[in-house]
């Protein structure tokens, strides 16, 4: 509707091309709930800002003739303040830094020279307070986000947030909650350009990020802050074990003994998820489905993990949460049983039945591989006259629904997007909705 995107939200844009109406109800609901980043690190006495931008002196092999060259350095120098006090620092080399990083190791810095250290004048001294530590470094791409207790340089368009050394166990909490899957998901459907041209979230994207950190107690910071220290042992044990493989740095048992590093992941997400009080599993899936599939289909990209065919199992879960939908809408507390769902698939599509009881009874979703050669053939020729294809590059697969009595049937491909837990839940509100207009 227009009130939706009067604001100049992108969120119901993005939804409209990667999500669905339930993941704009989570977001708003979250959102109205907690302050956003900037308000959250002003009050906690916080800063953020993009890093400086410093930049190298020109030098005479990029002009051709002396004079340009002239030319062009007496206007760089107009445009630039030389700062030495920076010269020997060292500068942040984010190519080097990769996703899973929780401490930044030694061979990611580089050295300021005595040319290095000219900071542009348009660009302002903000961002030099972000060079002493404690401060967390994050990605301009949202690709890592680390804390760190080095002095360094932010490079320009990535961001920092910097404190004073009390705040060491508050940014050390804040860097595991942005680098939680919430925080991905959200910044991807909130961003204007993340999937979209230039493929970047900006700082006003992250400002706006809503924040649950100021309801924990000193106690919870302290926990939140072991766990961090507990995800940088087990990342640096892990690297370690890659590139010794055959040497060990320790023996089994105590290795054995440690938590691994994708079981304090699970721990960090888990915390997230329970400060921002999405407990609902329904709401999780969202947030899965989202991160590990829907958001590969970006870019011109064909992801395997979504066209490739859903497994016998995942349909059967699909089913199984279609159903519940449709009886928890004609009775919350899920004890009656009133419809009947039934899943026949062939290597390429699937059609589900869904039969609406006269009175309730315990039924089981069923899914079966269809034998029948006929039947095959009859179901790969109506999947083939319901996808078109518009141009060179577009192809639209529609899904078909038949209603008959008190039965439905719905023609759908077998590719694994079309069977997420999450398309479970859309295409159940979508059948409600329905069948509430047309009776």
């Amino acid at each position: 509707s227009l009130t939706d995107v009067q604001d100049g939200s992108s969120v119901p844009w993005k939804t409209a091309m990667w999500g669905t109406h339930r993941d704009k109800c989570l977001l708003d609901t979250i959102s109205r709930k907690y302050d956003s980043i900037s308000a959250f690190l002003s009050n906690s006495g916080l800063f953020i800002n993009q890093g400086p931008e410093f930049r190298p002196l020109p030098t005479k092999i990029d002009s051709e003739k002396s004079e340009d060259f002239e030319a062009r350095l007496n206007k760089f120098k107009d445009n630039h303040e030389y700062l030495p006090e920076y010269v020997g620092k060292y500068v942040l080399d984010t190519d080097q830094v990769h996703a899973d990083y929780f401490k930044l190791p030694d061979d990611v810095y580089k050295i300021l020279g005595d040319d290095d250290v000219y900071l542009r004048t348009r660009g302002g001294r903000a961002g030099l307070e972000l060079f002493k530590a404690p401060h967390i470094i994050i990605s301009a791409s949202r690709s890592f986000s680390v804390y760190s207790e080095v002095d360094f340089i932010i490079p320009p368009r990535q961001i920092g947030i910097a404190g004073d050394r009390k705040h060491a166990y508050l940014l050390k909490a804040l860097t595991l909650y942005l680098k939680s899957e919430f925080v991905r998901y959200e910044q991807w459907l909130s961003s204007t350009a993340w999937g979209i041209g230039r493929d970047r979230p900006n700082l006003d994207d992250l400002k706006k990020l809503p924040v649950p950190l100021s309801v924990l107690s000193d106690k919870e910071l302290v926990e939140w802050a072991k766990l961090h220290d507990e995800l940088v042992a087990a990342g640096e044990r892990e690297r370690e074990s890659h590139q010794h493989r055959n040497a060990p740095l320790f023996n089994s048992r105590q290795r054995s003994s440690l938590p691994s590093l994708d079981t304090l992941l699970k721990q960090m997400n888990d915390k997230v998820y329970e400060l921002l009080g999405i407990s609902n599993k329904k709401q999780r899936w969202l947030i899965a489905d989202m991160l590990s599939v829907r958001m590969k289909l970006n870019d011109g990209n064909i992801a395997k993990k979504a066209t490739d065919p859903a497994t016998e199992e995942e349909i059967l879960e699909f089913a199984s949460i279609f159903q519940e939908e449709l009886d928890l809408f004609l009775d919350h507390t899920g004890k009656r049983k009133v419809h009947e769902v039934k899943v026949l698939y062939t290597d390429s599509s699937a059609v589900m039945i869904v039969d609406h009881l006269k009175r309730s009874m315990a039924t089981e979703p069923n899914v079966v591989k269809v034998q029948n050669a006929r039947t095959r053939l009859e179901l790969s020729k109506l999947q083939e006259k319901l996808t078109e294809t518009r141009s060179q590059w577009f192809y639209f697969t529609r899904c078909l629904q038949i209603h008959e009595d008190r039965k439905a049937y719905i023609f759908k491909p077998r590719q694994r997007l079309y069977w997420l837990k999450s398309q479970a839940l859309v295409e159940a509100d979508e059948f409600i909705a329905e069948k509430l207009v047309t009776e």
